[in-house]
């Protein structure tokens, strides 16, 4: 059997028993919802619990929840042996505890350094989003990033941007606000337009004259090239209550919020937790638009040099000619060393021995729209002396794939 018809997603479930019993079928079915809109197998991924340790494969992904309760220590002593081998190993157990339970009474001793998720909402598909989006993180799924970026018109949102980028900022997101991100004496439209092509997600505030600004709707358009998924909040009676222009389509959802609900702090506050989970429901739909953006034109350009390739379950792509193997893993956003490094580190290791032991090259694609110019010449720095290589989509009919094999013979 190939490494690829074995790969699997495994995710490991200890702790407080009555707690797990309360979430795990919701877990599997919203994961198995994830994968699908990441046009995954949701076959794939594999619910475990400690019972099942001798089954767990450390080559292939694996990340462990230990929920955190009052009745936690009833199931220690089978759970103890496995907690301490996933962490023995490296891999990541995240605890999980309710929004209102003390933490280090909740769990065993040796999670007690490693920072724990609360859940607070009440709704299941909002209470799991965060922990889902952290085991698709912890499998490179989804990018560790979580960058929002925040759209909206000065004269009307102001306040509004600047309260929401507290709130993103409070729930895990890297957020970009431009009266926060952008230095003095840079250039204000080239910035912008960098720091979307590296954004996950877009919350565009609709306000009366969000529309009418020409930088607004630029920024929508990039973003419907980009095929970033955006969040509309959708403010309505904010004078006057005329009608406003529709957006353009969009990806996510659009939420609604009246002057009562900007007149009222508790009421504001619901609307803004509520585009946070929004946010997290959305990211993975968004980033699996991007990437097929991405690897679409670029899986046809090999089509076209007749090169023999296989997509794996994670979107990377192994290509093999003339005796040579090269793993092609998408880069959405903005490339950089971290995302070299983990390309390296992680995806060949699962792969490795696809290729019967011998060695297997690593290039990211990506697309260089709207990145800056010196990025681009630190990145082809990067591509110059770092084992793993990269090739901008933009570019294929530039290249032949035996060019791309001659960027290791440079070095």
């Amino acid at each position: 059997m190939s490494r690829i018809d074995a790969y699997r997603y495994q995710v490991v479930l200890l702790g407080d028993c009555t707690f797990l019993q309360s979430v795990s079928q919701d877990l599997q079915q919203q994961l198995e919802d994830k994968l699908t809109e990441l046009s995954i197998n949701p076959t794939l991924v594999s619910l475990l619990v400690s019972e099942d340790a001798p089954t767990i494969d450390y080559s292939l992904p694996v990340v462990g929840l230990y929920f955190g309760g009052k009745a936690w220590k009833e199931s220690f002593e089978a759970d103890s042996s496995v907690l301490q081998s996933l962490l023995d190993k490296g891999v990541t157990v995240l605890p999980v505890i309710n929004g209102s339970d003390r933490f280090q009474q909740n769990v065993p001793e040796n999670l007690h350094p490693v920072n724990a998720m609360r859940l607070n909402s009440e709704t299941p598909e909002y209470r799991l989003a965060p922990v889902l989006n952290s085991i698709l993180q912890e499998f490179h799924l989804l990018r560790h990033h979580r960058k929002v970026f925040i759209s909206y018109c000065r004269e009307d949102a102001l306040a509004q941007a600047m309260h929401l980028y507290g709130t993103l900022s409070a729930h895990g997101f890297n957020v970009f606000l431009d009266t926060h991100s952008i230095g003095k004496g840079i250039n204000f439209q080239k910035e912008l337009e960098h720091q979307l092509m590296d954004a996950d997600i877009m919350v565009a505030l609709h306000t009366d004259n969000y529309m009418s600004r020409k930088w607004v709707q630029r920024e929508l358009q990039e973003a419907g090239v980009l095929q970033i998924g955006v969040i509309e909040l959708l403010c309505t009676g904010q004078t006057g209550g005329q009608e406003k222009e529709s957006m353009p389509g969009i990806l996510g959802e659009s939420i609604m919020m009246t002057k009562q609900d900007l007149l009222c702090p508790v009421r504001y506050q619901r609307i803004e937790e509520k585009i946070a989970v929004t946010v997290e429901r959305f990211l993975a739909r968004s980033l699996q638009s991007r990437i097929s953006n991405l690897m679409g034109p670029f899986i046809n350009w090999l089509k076209k040099e007749n090169v023999s390739y296989t997509v794996h379950p994670s979107h990377v792509v192994y290509a093999e000619r003339e005796d040579e193997r090269i793993l092609f893993v998408p880069a959405v956003g903005i490339p950089d060393a971290k995302v070299m490094n983990d390309a390296q580190r992680q995806i060949q290791e699962y792969l490795q021995h696809e290729a019967g032991g011998e060695e297997v090259k690593v290039c990211l694609v990506y697309d260089n729209l709207y990145i800056k110019e010196k990025w681009m010449e630190h990145l082809q720095w990067l591509d110059g002396y770092l084992p793993v290589k990269a090739v901008c989509i933009r570019e294929l009919d530039s290249y032949s794939y035996h060019h791309i094999l001659e960027k290791w013979k440079t070095n």
